[in-house]
């Protein structure tokens, strides 16, 4: 539904959409041609359109008129290419393109996972296990509170906070944190609580899987999501990875003993 010139989905959760996959959408239909025709008065269901796989109802306002509903059913993918379609008061059977019905399993909600600005996160308590980090954000410098015996790399730590902000979602895996459980949130490998002025949000990450995805969800709202291995990597490295790797490599060092001869 478009309302005040933007996007929200109302089934099956009420949320803003993305608009560039919405959009690709309407440019779809805006461009909508039969690839080739199937039949002029076809057997539907031969076709798998008396169970379409994907249902796109259109209204179109019309000034000082009643607005005009379409619905186009599409069915079975062809061996030939694309996919079987018609208009739901049309006998026409023909075919689409296999680009438009990957535009119509596209994700529709938001992908977004914050709504502030970067510069708004005051304070990052980062928790994987036994080792818990919390920085904090003094005169626009990142200051290291715990563990007190690392030090903090002022750059690495400007770069993850700005990965921590960009996050984006590529597939909501439900739209409720009622399925918490399922995902493996309700005892999440890693949490990161971000402190605003006015506000805490907190993201749990859940296993990683073989490839390297993994579950995530914002505690405070609805969603469970999931996050690309690049970002997995991100999150599970934290802030204190590059200092962590310098220690080992110190410690590995030879020790010298004894005097410099004269």
């Amino acid at each position: 539904t478009k309302t005040a010139d933007k996007w929200y989905m109302t089934e099956p959760v009420s949320a803003p959409a993305h608009e560039p996959a919405v959009n690709s959408i309407l440019a779809d239909i805006d461009d909508l041609e039969a690839d080739r025709l199937l039949a002029l008065k076809g057997d539907p269901a031969e076709y798998g359109l008396d169970k379409p796989t994907h249902k796109l109802l259109i209204e179109v306002k019309r000034e000082d008129k009643e607005p005009v509903t379409h619905e186009l059913l599409v069915g079975k993918k062809l061996t030939d290419g694309g996919y079987a379609a018609k208009l739901a008061d049309n006998d026409l059977i023909f075919a689409v393109g296999e680009l438009m019905v990957d535009h119509l399993e596209d994700e529709l909600h938001e992908r977004l996972v914050w709504e502030f600005k970067e510069d708004d996160i005051k304070q990052v308590v980062w928790k994987k296990g036994d080792l818990e980090v919390l920085m904090r954000k003094e005169d626009d410098k990142w200051k290291l509170i715990r563990p007190q015996d690392r030090t903090l790399n002022p750059t690495r730590a400007d770069n993850f906070v700005r990965e921590l902000h960009s996050i984006g979602v590529d597939r909501f895996l439900s739209y409720t944190k009622a399925d918490a459980s399922k995902y493996g949130l309700d005892k999440p490998a890693l949490t990161i609580t971000l402190k605003l002025a006015d506000a805490e949000k907190t993201l749990l990450v859940g296993k990683k899987d073989p490839e390297g995805w993994a579950p995530a969800m914002v505690a405070e709202v609805d969603g469970i999501f999931k996050l690309d291995p690049s970002m997995v990597q991100t999150l599970y490295g934290g802030v204190l990875k590059v200092e962590e790797k310098k220690k080992q490599s110190e410690k590995g060092k030879p020790q010298e003993t004894g005097k410099k001869s004269e």
